[in-house]
């Protein structure tokens, strides 16, 4: 019986999600396999990702376990609370098919592009696209604050001229709103200002045009569920 945390902390990475939560769950969840099977067969345990879904599958079960592990656990209280904070569900075995399903619903991590090319927000949506983070784009710096609001990036790429209201002032308005200051921001530009950046509130400062490997470890190192 096994399954692979690491590879599921990978597979993951790009979706809001507790990991931490996510693998407290499993373990605590193979603790009761071992304690109500009294098969001899082999349990093996898979995964999948479809539909905002975290699929969770258990295949081995005998017919009379199943329904037994279910009972077990949803009489636990632990149960609940992993319930509760990952708002889960389980797919109830039945005799015909024993197998156990873990449903645990997830969104993407959203990345807003506030910059006023379109070509630079469909770059950085090619960059991010094999790795499943959702890009959207916004051409001025109010129009970004805007979509900041209704969106709730996980993350915000800021360009510093931009129309209307330059990216400075939009870092500022940014830092100093109650429920966007906490978003990390990292400031892309074709100027060497990384010190300016960092003096207002910004996470850290990419060189425009941004090399891809740099901008999918910056998305990793920042995006990381992991409380």
């Amino acid at each position: 019986m096994h399954i692979d945390l690491e590879k599921l902390d990978q597979d993951t990475a790009f979706v809001r999600i507790s990991q931490l939560l996510l693998r407290q769950c499993l373990i605590w969840l193979l603790s009761q396999v071992v304690k109500v099977a009294n098969d001899d067969g082999k349990l093996t345990i898979c995964y999948e990702l479809s539909d905002n879904l975290l699929q969770i599958h258990l295949f081995g079960l005998s017919p009379t376990t199943s329904p037994l592990l279910m009972q077990h656990i949803m009489a636990d209280e632990t149960w609940q609370h992993f319930a509760q904070s990952l708002s889960l569900r389980c797919l109830q075995a039945t005799d015909d098919d024993p197998d156990f399903t873990l449903l645990v619903p997830y969104e993407e991590h959203t990345i807003l592009v506030i910059d006023d090319n379109p070509d630079v927000v469909d770059l950085f949506r090619r960059y991010a696209a094999a790795s499943g983070y959702n890009v959207i784009g916004a051409a001025s710096g109010r129009e970004g604050l805007a979509i900041a609001q209704t969106s709730e990036p996980s993350l915000i790429i800021l360009d510093v001229m931009l129309p209307e209201q330059d990216g400075w002032e939009t870092l500022q308005r940014l830092k100093g709103h109650t429920t966007l200051r906490n978003i990390p921001v990292f400031v892309c530009s074709v100027l060497e200002t990384p010190d300016l950046a960092l003096s207002l509130g910004a996470r850290g400062f990419l060189k425009k045009p941004p090399n891809q490997l740099a901008f999918l470890s910056l998305l990793d190192q920042n995006t990381a569920s992991t409380d």
